[in-house]
């Protein structure tokens, strides 16, 4: 859940183009990490997001060419078929 949380507060300063700023304030010491980890946890954070939606992504296409396919299909032979 936190994961999921620093990524939306993360994903809206970016987008502001308030990252840098906002990085530079933090106290690093408190937070037990420095910023070059912290950037690059961000970064492969984006790149896991962007594989996960690219896979939804595919996967709802492939549902949706799976039911065209068998709106296609008659009665009798979605029977012949078990579907």
């Amino acid at each position: 859940m936190m994961p999921a949380i620093l990524c939306g507060v993360l994903r809206v300063i970016e987008q502001q183009n308030n990252l840098d700023a906002f990085l530079r304030a933090v106290d690093w010491q408190e937070v037990g990490c420095t910023e070059e980890y912290a950037k690059g946890w961000w970064a492969e954070h984006k790149r896991r997001d962007a594989e996960r939606r690219e896979k939804e992504r595919r996967m709802a296409e492939r549902e949706k060419i799976v039911q065209l396919a068998l709106e296609k299909l008659s009665l009798a032979e979605r029977q012949a078929l078990g579907l």
